[in-house]
Parts: structure tokens; sequence; C-alpha cells
């Protein structure tokens, strides 16, 4: 019963917090698109989320959370992206991979990123 309250409880907050993140923020993104591209033509960014990473005093379940708002709202962006790391101590963001055919500002307006580099 308290696992299915704690589900409850997080689904709610992501909901929550999906939908405020992505209409009050202000996005810093480059000018120029200047990704590092794969051999399979995938775009390497690495996206800052607003929340202090841990080594700043920041709440490791709050950040894990964060980044799961993310994930849910690039998915109901139709943003496909291969995540190859996730970070919350010094840190608090994601490395991807995205589609060539998405830019960095494209993935910055339909999410919860702080920065995209």
């Amino acid at each position: 019963m308290k696992r299915v309250l704690r589900a409850l409880a997080v689904t709610a907050f992501l909901i929550v917090s999906a939908a405020g993140f992505v209409h009050a923020q202000s996005v810093d993104v480059s000018t120029t698109d200047d990704a590092i591209q794969t051999l399979d033509g995938k775009r390497l960014y690495f996206v800052e989320l607003l929340n202090s990473p841990t080594a700043d005093g920041g709440d490791l379940a709050t950040i894990l959370a964060e980044q799961a708002t993310f994930q849910a709202s690039a998915g109901m962006s139709g943003i496909h992206y291969n995540e190859r790391s996730a970070f919350h101590t010094l840190w608090n963001g994601l490395s991807i991979a995205v589609d060539p055919r998405i830019s960095a500002s494209c993935v910055a307006c339909r999410t919860s990123a702080r920065s995209i580099r």
C-alpha cells in the first residue's frame, strides 16, 4: 500500500513539475549549434537542469524526479534521444544524443532544461 501511495505521489509531482517547467523558464541556448556529431549522425548535448547538484546541497530525490520530468517532457514532445549519462553530484543534468533534425533550441523549449550545450 505504501508503495502505491509513493508511486502516485511521485507521478503527481512529475506531472505538476512538467507543466510548470515547460511554461515558466528562460533557457540559455547557444546562438550557433556547435554540437558534436556521432558517426550515426546524432548530435551530442549536455542538458543542465534547474535544481542544484547534491554537492551544492541539492536533494537527490528531487534531482532524480527532475531528470524523470525531463525524460517525460521530451517523450511527450516527440523528442527521441539516447541518454548517455545522468549526473547529480557535481552537476545536475544529462548527456544525450539526439537526431540531427532536432535542434538544441527545440529540446530547450519543450523540456525543463536550464541550458543546453
